[in-house]
Protein backbone atom coordinates (compact mmCIF):
# COMPACT_ATOMS: atom_id res chain seq x y z
CA UNK A 1 0.00 0.00 0.00
CA UNK A 2 1.83 3.28 -1.13
CA UNK A 3 1.04 6.70 0.76
CA UNK A 4 1.54 9.64 -1.71
CA UNK A 5 1.98 13.54 -1.22
CA UNK A 6 2.05 16.30 -2.89
CA UNK A 7 5.08 19.04 -2.08
CA UNK A 8 5.16 22.16 -3.82
CA UNK A 9 7.99 22.78 -6.28
CA UNK A 10 9.43 26.07 -3.68
CA UNK A 11 11.33 23.45 -1.22
CA UNK A 12 13.51 26.21 0.11
CA UNK A 13 10.34 28.09 1.41
CA UNK A 14 9.19 25.25 2.43
CA UNK A 15 12.01 24.64 4.91
CA UNK A 16 11.06 28.05 6.39
CA UNK A 17 7.23 27.82 7.09
CA UNK A 18 6.52 25.79 9.98
CA UNK A 19 2.95 25.53 9.80
CA UNK A 20 2.77 24.88 5.87
CA UNK A 21 0.24 21.82 5.50
CA UNK A 22 1.05 19.25 2.32
CA UNK A 23 -2.05 17.42 0.77
CA UNK A 24 -1.44 13.92 0.59
CA UNK A 25 -3.68 10.92 -0.35
CA UNK A 26 -3.95 7.25 1.19
CA UNK A 27 -6.24 5.13 -0.66
CA UNK A 28 -7.85 8.06 -2.90
CA UNK A 29 -8.78 9.87 0.47
CA UNK A 30 -6.89 13.66 0.76
CA UNK A 31 -4.90 13.82 4.03
CA UNK A 32 -2.86 16.75 5.45
CA UNK A 33 0.88 15.96 6.48
CA UNK A 34 2.49 19.17 8.17
CA UNK A 35 6.07 19.88 8.13
CA UNK A 36 7.98 19.15 11.39
CA UNK A 37 11.58 21.23 11.81
CA UNK A 38 13.27 18.32 13.45
CA UNK A 39 12.52 15.28 10.31
CA UNK A 40 13.29 18.50 7.63
CA UNK A 41 16.69 18.62 10.01
CA UNK A 42 17.61 15.22 9.58
CA UNK A 43 16.63 14.83 5.92
CA UNK A 44 19.02 17.64 5.17
CA UNK A 45 21.80 16.00 7.09
CA UNK A 46 21.32 13.02 5.30
CA UNK A 47 21.16 15.28 2.22
CA UNK A 48 24.74 16.68 3.43
CA UNK A 49 26.40 13.38 3.97
CA UNK A 50 25.30 12.04 0.57
CA UNK A 51 23.12 9.37 1.88
CA UNK A 52 21.03 9.76 -0.81
CA UNK A 53 21.19 7.88 -4.45
CA UNK A 54 19.10 7.84 -7.44
CA UNK A 55 17.85 4.71 -9.38
CA UNK A 56 15.49 3.44 -11.78
CA UNK A 57 12.77 2.68 -9.01
CA UNK A 58 13.35 5.61 -6.92
CA UNK A 59 15.62 7.65 -4.56
CA UNK A 60 17.56 5.24 -2.08
CA UNK A 61 18.13 7.16 1.25
CA UNK A 62 20.33 4.99 3.89
CA UNK A 63 19.13 6.13 7.16
CA UNK A 64 21.33 7.35 9.93
CA UNK A 65 21.10 3.75 11.46
CA UNK A 66 22.13 2.26 8.00
CA UNK A 67 18.43 1.12 7.10
CA UNK A 68 17.47 2.07 3.62
CA UNK A 69 14.15 3.67 2.37
CA UNK A 70 12.77 4.11 -0.89
CA UNK A 71 10.97 7.73 -2.21
CA UNK A 72 9.47 7.23 -5.41
CA UNK A 73 7.50 10.20 -7.14
CA UNK A 74 4.52 9.09 -9.34
CA UNK A 75 2.81 10.77 -12.33
CA UNK A 76 1.11 13.40 -10.43
CA UNK A 77 4.08 14.10 -8.31
CA UNK A 78 2.89 12.61 -5.36
CA UNK A 79 5.93 11.09 -2.72
CA UNK A 80 6.04 7.81 -1.31
CA UNK A 81 8.07 6.57 0.91
CA UNK A 82 8.42 2.86 2.24
CA UNK A 83 9.44 4.06 5.75
CA UNK A 84 7.52 3.14 9.03
CA UNK A 85 7.22 7.53 10.09
CA UNK A 86 5.60 8.26 6.61
CA UNK A 87 3.05 5.23 7.00
CA UNK A 88 2.31 5.50 10.22
CA UNK A 89 2.54 9.63 10.93
CA UNK A 90 1.01 12.94 9.87
CA UNK A 91 4.52 14.58 9.36
CA UNK A 92 6.23 14.48 5.86
CA UNK A 93 9.03 11.71 6.71
CA UNK A 94 12.85 12.76 6.91
CA UNK A 95 13.82 10.79 3.98
CA UNK A 96 11.54 12.82 1.72
CA UNK A 97 12.92 16.14 2.91
CA UNK A 98 16.69 14.71 1.58
CA UNK A 99 15.46 13.65 -1.55
CA UNK A 100 13.75 16.92 -1.89
CA UNK A 101 17.19 18.84 -0.69
CA UNK A 102 18.55 17.05 -3.45
CA UNK A 103 16.71 17.79 -6.23
CA UNK A 104 16.07 21.36 -5.13
CA UNK A 105 19.78 21.96 -5.46
CA UNK A 106 19.85 24.00 -2.65
CA UNK A 107 23.68 24.69 -0.74
CA UNK A 108 23.66 23.60 2.81
CA UNK A 109 25.28 24.57 5.28
CA UNK A 110 27.94 22.38 7.22
CA UNK A 111 27.24 19.00 8.79
CA UNK A 112 28.30 20.40 12.19
CA UNK A 113 26.40 24.05 11.89
CA UNK A 114 22.62 21.23 10.84
CA UNK A 115 23.76 19.41 13.86
CA UNK A 116 23.96 22.33 15.96
CA UNK A 117 20.33 23.69 14.56
CA UNK A 118 18.86 20.11 15.25
CA UNK A 119 20.28 19.92 18.83
CA UNK A 120 18.57 23.55 19.27
CA UNK A 121 15.24 21.40 17.81
CA UNK A 122 15.48 18.87 21.11
CA UNK A 123 12.20 19.26 23.15
CA UNK A 124 13.25 20.45 26.89
CA UNK A 125 13.22 17.59 28.75
CA UNK A 126 12.91 18.28 32.59
CA UNK A 127 15.30 16.21 34.54
CA UNK A 128 14.28 14.50 37.97
CA UNK A 129 17.18 15.96 40.17
CA UNK A 130 18.36 13.58 43.06
CA UNK A 131 19.42 15.11 46.41
CA UNK A 132 22.48 12.83 46.30
CA UNK A 133 23.39 14.11 49.62
CA UNK A 134 20.19 12.89 51.37
CA UNK A 135 20.30 9.65 49.56
CA UNK A 136 23.59 8.82 51.02
CA UNK A 137 22.80 10.16 54.60
CA UNK A 138 19.70 7.98 54.22
CA UNK A 139 21.04 5.09 52.71
CA UNK A 140 24.14 4.55 55.30
CA UNK A 141 22.04 5.02 58.45
CA UNK A 142 19.20 3.25 57.27
CA UNK A 143 19.72 -0.24 59.12
CA UNK A 144 20.25 1.71 62.65
CA UNK A 145 17.17 4.19 62.09
CA UNK A 146 15.02 1.37 61.38
CA UNK A 147 15.52 -0.67 63.91
CA UNK A 148 15.51 2.02 66.18
CA UNK A 149 12.07 3.27 64.86
CA UNK A 150 10.42 -0.26 64.93
CA UNK A 151 10.99 -0.81 68.42
CA UNK A 152 10.04 2.97 69.27
CA UNK A 153 6.72 2.15 67.34
CA UNK A 154 6.21 -1.18 68.97
CA UNK A 155 7.06 -0.29 72.45
CA UNK A 156 3.08 1.25 71.38
CA UNK A 157 1.53 -1.98 72.00
CA UNK A 158 0.16 -3.07 75.63
CA UNK A 159 1.42 -7.02 76.23
CA UNK A 160 -1.38 -9.15 77.25
CA UNK A 161 -1.92 -8.84 81.30
CA UNK A 162 -3.19 -12.50 81.68
CA UNK A 163 -1.03 -14.64 83.59
CA UNK A 164 -0.85 -18.51 82.02
CA UNK A 165 0.86 -22.03 83.57
CA UNK A 166 4.46 -22.54 82.06
CA UNK A 167 7.10 -20.83 80.25
CA UNK A 168 6.41 -16.88 80.17
CA UNK A 169 5.48 -16.02 76.25
CA UNK A 170 7.85 -14.02 74.21
CA UNK A 171 6.68 -10.55 74.07
CA UNK A 172 4.75 -9.26 70.79
CA UNK A 173 7.28 -6.09 70.47
CA UNK A 174 10.13 -8.45 70.70
CA UNK A 175 8.44 -10.96 68.24
CA UNK A 176 7.82 -8.45 65.56
CA UNK A 177 11.23 -6.84 65.51
CA UNK A 178 12.85 -10.40 65.02
CA UNK A 179 10.37 -11.34 62.13
CA UNK A 180 11.59 -7.85 60.62
CA UNK A 181 15.08 -8.42 61.16
CA UNK A 182 14.47 -11.91 59.07
CA UNK A 183 12.38 -10.11 56.38
CA UNK A 184 14.86 -7.29 55.93
CA UNK A 185 17.65 -9.27 55.97
CA UNK A 186 15.96 -11.48 53.10
CA UNK A 187 17.80 -14.85 54.70
CA UNK A 188 16.14 -17.74 55.74
CA UNK A 189 15.52 -18.27 59.34
CA UNK A 190 18.21 -20.27 60.27
CA UNK A 191 20.84 -17.80 58.89
CA UNK A 192 19.15 -14.71 59.84
CA UNK A 193 19.61 -15.79 63.49
CA UNK A 194 22.37 -14.08 63.69
CA UNK A 195 21.35 -10.82 63.02
CA UNK A 196 18.40 -11.20 65.12
CA UNK A 197 21.68 -11.93 67.74
CA UNK A 198 22.72 -8.34 67.02
CA UNK A 199 19.12 -7.19 67.50
CA UNK A 200 19.64 -8.29 70.97
CA UNK A 201 23.29 -7.17 72.25
CA UNK A 202 22.01 -3.68 70.48
CA UNK A 203 18.77 -3.67 72.74
CA UNK A 204 16.36 -3.58 70.01
CA UNK A 205 14.66 -6.49 71.15
CA UNK A 206 14.79 -8.18 75.03
CA UNK A 207 15.88 -12.05 74.62
CA UNK A 208 17.58 -13.93 72.03
CA UNK A 209 15.05 -15.75 69.93
CA UNK A 210 15.74 -18.95 67.61
CA UNK A 211 14.40 -19.32 64.38
CA UNK A 212 11.74 -22.08 65.29
CA UNK A 213 10.23 -19.33 67.81
CA UNK A 214 10.26 -16.58 65.09
CA UNK A 215 8.86 -19.00 62.47
CA UNK A 216 6.08 -19.55 64.99
CA UNK A 217 4.84 -15.97 65.52
CA UNK A 218 5.64 -15.61 61.64
CA UNK A 219 2.16 -17.80 60.79
CA UNK A 220 0.31 -16.75 63.35
CA UNK A 221 -3.28 -14.90 61.80
CA UNK A 222 -3.34 -12.46 64.60
CA UNK A 223 0.12 -10.89 64.35
CA UNK A 224 -1.87 -9.86 60.47
CA UNK A 225 -3.65 -7.06 61.84
CA UNK A 226 -0.97 -5.80 64.51
CA UNK A 227 1.42 -5.77 61.35
CA UNK A 228 -1.28 -3.80 59.38
CA UNK A 229 -1.94 -0.77 61.93
CA UNK A 230 1.75 -0.37 62.33
CA UNK A 231 2.03 -0.11 58.28
CA UNK A 232 -0.94 2.48 58.98
CA UNK A 233 0.80 3.99 61.86
CA UNK A 234 4.27 4.61 59.60
CA UNK A 235 2.14 6.53 56.78
CA UNK A 236 0.62 9.21 59.61
CA UNK A 237 3.61 11.44 59.12
CA UNK A 238 2.45 12.30 56.01
CA UNK A 239 -0.59 13.38 56.35
CA UNK A 240 0.13 17.05 55.48
CA UNK A 241 2.14 15.79 51.92
CA UNK A 242 0.69 13.23 50.42
CA UNK A 243 -3.17 14.32 48.75
CA UNK A 244 -3.02 12.21 45.82
CA UNK A 245 -3.00 8.04 46.03
CA UNK A 246 -2.59 5.75 43.45
CA UNK A 247 -4.13 2.04 43.81
CA UNK A 248 -2.81 -0.94 42.29
CA UNK A 249 -2.00 -5.17 43.17
CA UNK A 250 1.11 -7.31 42.63
CA UNK A 251 1.78 -10.70 42.97
CA UNK A 252 4.00 -12.29 45.45
CA UNK A 253 5.32 -15.75 44.51
CA UNK A 254 5.66 -18.26 46.83
CA UNK A 255 7.69 -21.92 46.73
CA UNK A 256 4.05 -23.99 46.38
CA UNK A 257 2.93 -25.27 43.21
CA UNK A 258 -0.80 -25.96 42.71
CA UNK A 259 -2.28 -28.50 39.93
CA UNK A 260 -4.41 -26.81 37.26
CA UNK A 261 -5.49 -28.57 33.76
CA UNK A 262 -4.89 -27.06 30.32
CA UNK A 263 -8.34 -27.77 28.80
CA UNK A 264 -7.17 -27.32 25.57
CA UNK A 265 -4.27 -30.12 25.54
CA UNK A 266 -5.89 -32.14 28.54
CA UNK A 267 -2.22 -31.94 30.17
CA UNK A 268 -2.35 -32.02 33.58
CA UNK A 269 0.42 -30.06 35.24
CA UNK A 270 1.26 -27.28 37.77
CA UNK A 271 1.60 -23.62 38.42
CA UNK A 272 3.00 -21.94 40.91
CA UNK A 273 1.21 -20.36 43.77
CA UNK A 274 0.98 -16.32 44.44
CA UNK A 275 -0.93 -13.93 46.70
CA UNK A 276 -1.98 -10.40 46.14
CA UNK A 277 -0.71 -7.41 47.47
CA UNK A 278 -3.47 -4.42 47.14
CA UNK A 279 -1.71 -1.31 48.33
CA UNK A 280 -2.85 2.40 47.75
CA UNK A 281 0.21 4.75 47.42
CA UNK A 282 1.30 8.71 48.05
CA UNK A 283 2.37 9.53 44.96
CA UNK A 284 4.71 11.92 46.17
CA UNK A 285 6.71 9.89 48.56
CA UNK A 286 5.97 6.48 47.90
CA UNK A 287 4.36 5.84 51.18
CA UNK A 288 1.93 2.98 51.62
CA UNK A 289 -1.46 4.32 53.56
CA UNK A 290 -3.22 1.37 52.84
CA UNK A 291 -2.79 -2.71 52.44
CA UNK A 292 -4.77 -5.92 52.44
CA UNK A 293 -3.14 -9.59 51.12
CA UNK A 294 -5.48 -11.55 49.27
CA UNK A 295 -4.95 -15.09 47.09
CA UNK A 296 -4.53 -14.62 43.19
CA UNK A 297 -7.72 -14.46 42.15
CA UNK A 298 -9.00 -11.81 44.16
CA UNK A 299 -10.21 -8.61 42.35
CA UNK A 300 -9.17 -5.09 42.21
CA UNK A 301 -12.45 -3.94 42.54
CA UNK A 302 -13.56 -6.19 45.59
CA UNK A 303 -10.41 -4.48 47.68
CA UNK A 304 -11.13 -0.61 47.07
CA UNK A 305 -13.49 -0.13 49.39
CA UNK A 306 -11.79 -1.61 52.29
CA UNK A 307 -8.19 0.00 51.06
CA UNK A 308 -9.85 3.55 50.11
CA UNK A 309 -11.46 3.36 53.85
CA UNK A 310 -8.52 3.08 55.54
CA UNK A 311 -6.41 5.94 53.10
CA UNK A 312 -9.31 8.01 54.30
CA UNK A 313 -9.05 7.38 58.17
CA UNK A 314 -5.96 9.19 58.09
CA UNK A 315 -5.62 11.26 54.97
CA UNK A 316 -7.70 14.15 53.16
CA UNK A 317 -7.98 12.65 49.65
CA UNK A 318 -7.59 15.15 46.75
CA UNK A 319 -6.97 12.41 43.57
CA UNK A 320 -7.34 8.81 43.48
CA UNK A 321 -5.79 7.20 40.41
CA UNK A 322 -6.32 3.52 39.44
CA UNK A 323 -6.22 1.86 36.34
CA UNK A 324 -9.24 0.16 34.27
CA UNK A 325 -9.38 -2.94 36.15
CA UNK A 326 -11.07 -0.33 39.02
CA UNK A 327 -13.63 1.49 36.21
CA UNK A 328 -17.12 0.89 38.17
CA UNK A 329 -19.92 3.53 38.49
CA UNK A 330 -19.85 2.59 42.34
CA UNK A 331 -16.06 3.34 42.69
CA UNK A 332 -16.52 6.58 41.07
CA UNK A 333 -19.10 7.20 43.30
CA UNK A 334 -17.44 6.14 47.03
CA UNK A 335 -14.28 8.39 45.30
CA UNK A 336 -16.85 11.50 44.66
CA UNK A 337 -18.52 10.89 47.71
CA UNK A 338 -15.27 11.41 49.78
CA UNK A 339 -14.85 14.51 47.62
CA UNK A 340 -11.79 13.76 45.98
CA UNK A 341 -11.57 13.26 42.03
CA UNK A 342 -11.42 9.46 40.16
CA UNK A 343 -8.77 9.81 37.63
CA UNK A 344 -9.45 5.88 36.27
CA UNK A 345 -9.35 5.75 32.80
CA UNK A 346 -12.75 4.27 30.59
CA UNK A 347 -12.37 1.05 28.26
CA UNK A 348 -13.54 1.35 24.69
CA UNK A 349 -16.92 -0.21 25.21
CA UNK A 350 -17.62 2.36 28.23
CA UNK A 351 -20.45 5.01 27.42
CA UNK A 352 -21.19 8.75 29.23
CA UNK A 353 -24.15 7.54 30.65
CA UNK A 354 -24.58 8.45 34.11
CA UNK A 355 -27.07 5.66 35.88
CA UNK A 356 -26.94 7.95 38.75
CA UNK A 357 -23.87 8.67 39.12
CA UNK A 358 -22.62 11.87 37.83
CA UNK A 359 -19.32 12.36 38.32
CA UNK A 360 -18.71 9.15 35.88
CA UNK A 361 -20.10 11.41 32.89
CA UNK A 362 -17.54 14.41 34.08
CA UNK A 363 -14.92 12.45 34.16
CA UNK A 364 -15.91 10.34 30.85
CA UNK A 365 -15.96 13.98 28.74
CA UNK A 366 -12.92 14.89 30.40
CA UNK A 367 -11.33 11.49 29.03
CA UNK A 368 -12.74 11.61 25.75
CA UNK A 369 -12.72 15.42 25.26
CA UNK A 370 -9.67 16.63 26.88
CA UNK A 371 -7.33 13.89 27.06
CA UNK A 372 -4.25 15.79 27.66
CA UNK A 373 -5.61 17.01 30.69
CA UNK A 374 -6.77 14.00 32.13
CA UNK A 375 -2.90 12.24 31.49
CA UNK A 376 -1.25 15.54 32.96
CA UNK A 377 -3.15 13.73 36.51
CA UNK A 378 -3.68 10.18 35.39
CA UNK A 379 0.27 9.49 34.80
CA UNK A 380 0.72 9.79 38.47
CA UNK A 381 -0.22 6.55 38.73
CA UNK A 382 3.25 5.16 37.47
CA UNK A 383 4.05 5.45 41.11
CA UNK A 384 2.26 2.80 42.46
CA UNK A 385 4.44 0.67 40.13
CA UNK A 386 7.49 2.30 40.97
CA UNK A 387 6.38 1.52 44.94
CA UNK A 388 6.06 -2.21 43.43
CA UNK A 389 9.60 -2.16 41.99
CA UNK A 390 10.77 -0.27 45.13
CA UNK A 391 9.78 -2.91 47.72
CA UNK A 392 10.33 -6.14 45.51
CA UNK A 393 13.95 -5.15 43.85
CA UNK A 394 14.63 -4.54 47.99
CA UNK A 395 13.03 -6.83 49.67
CA UNK A 396 12.39 -9.96 46.96
CA UNK A 397 9.38 -10.98 45.21
CA UNK A 398 9.73 -14.64 46.65
CA UNK A 399 8.31 -15.45 49.81
CA UNK A 400 9.91 -17.82 51.91
CA UNK A 401 7.38 -19.35 54.48
CA UNK A 402 5.14 -22.08 53.41
CA UNK A 403 2.00 -21.38 55.49
CA UNK A 404 -0.63 -19.19 53.75
CA UNK A 405 -0.59 -17.07 57.14
CA UNK A 406 2.86 -16.79 57.18
CA UNK A 407 3.24 -15.54 53.64
CA UNK A 408 0.42 -13.06 54.73
CA UNK A 409 2.72 -11.32 57.63
CA UNK A 410 5.76 -11.88 55.19
CA UNK A 411 4.71 -9.70 52.86
CA UNK A 412 3.18 -7.02 55.43
CA UNK A 413 6.59 -7.15 57.07
CA UNK A 414 8.19 -6.33 53.48
CA UNK A 415 5.54 -3.05 53.29
CA UNK A 416 6.50 -2.35 56.93
CA UNK A 417 10.24 -2.20 55.74
CA UNK A 418 9.38 -0.33 53.05
CA UNK A 419 7.37 2.12 54.65
CA UNK A 420 9.72 2.69 57.39
CA UNK A 421 12.75 2.91 54.71
CA UNK A 422 10.38 5.78 52.94
CA UNK A 423 10.19 7.64 56.51
CA UNK A 424 13.63 7.70 57.10
CA UNK A 425 14.56 9.25 53.71
CA UNK A 426 11.98 11.71 53.68
CA UNK A 427 14.00 13.21 57.62
CA UNK A 428 16.52 13.95 55.46
CA UNK A 429 14.49 15.28 52.32
CA UNK A 430 11.49 16.22 53.40
CA UNK A 431 13.05 16.92 57.38
CA UNK A 432 10.05 15.27 58.71
CA UNK A 433 10.83 15.05 62.44
CA UNK A 434 10.92 11.22 63.80
CA UNK A 435 8.98 13.36 66.72
CA UNK A 436 5.62 13.01 63.87
CA UNK A 437 5.17 9.10 65.05
CA UNK A 438 4.13 10.05 68.57
CA UNK A 439 3.74 13.87 69.17
CA UNK A 440 0.20 13.68 68.60
CA UNK A 441 -0.52 10.93 71.45
CA UNK A 442 -4.16 11.70 71.55
CA UNK A 443 -5.30 12.32 68.03
CA UNK A 444 -8.08 10.87 67.04
CA UNK A 445 -6.97 9.46 63.76
CA UNK A 446 -4.14 7.40 65.15
CA UNK A 447 -6.34 6.01 68.07
CA UNK A 448 -9.30 5.25 65.45
CA UNK A 449 -6.87 3.59 63.03
CA UNK A 450 -5.40 1.75 65.79
CA UNK A 451 -8.23 0.52 68.12
CA UNK A 452 -10.35 -0.44 64.58
CA UNK A 453 -7.71 -2.68 64.29
CA UNK A 454 -8.19 -4.50 67.49
CA UNK A 455 -4.60 -3.00 68.96
CA UNK A 456 -4.21 -2.09 72.69
CA UNK A 457 -1.81 1.12 72.03
CA UNK A 458 0.15 2.86 74.97
CA UNK A 459 0.68 6.16 74.54
CA UNK A 460 3.19 6.36 77.42
CA UNK A 461 6.27 6.71 75.41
Amino acid sequence: MEHFMEIGSQYPQELIENNEMINGHQNAASRKRSIDQRRKMKGLLLAKKKNVSETKSGWIVKGSHGSKHLVTINSEGHYSCSCEDFRNSNYVCKHIHAVRAVESGIILPSISTLEKQLNSLRPHIKECTQNWSAYTNAQSSEERLLFEILKNICSMIIEPTEKKRGRPTIPIQDAIIAMVCKVYSMKSGRRAEHDIEIAYEKGYISRKLRHTTVSDYMIKPEMTSILTALIELVSTPFINIETTFAMDSSGFSTKKHEPWKQFKYGIETKKRKWLKAHINVGVKTNIIAAVAITDSNETDQNKFEQLFTATLENFHVDEQMADGAYCTRDIFEAIDGSGAKPFIPFSDHSTGNPKGVWVWTEMYELFQQNKIEFLKHYHKRNNVETTFHMLKSKFGETLKSTSESGQVNEILCKILCHNICVFIHELYELNVSIDDLFEKKQSMPFMHVVNNKGIHVSYSH
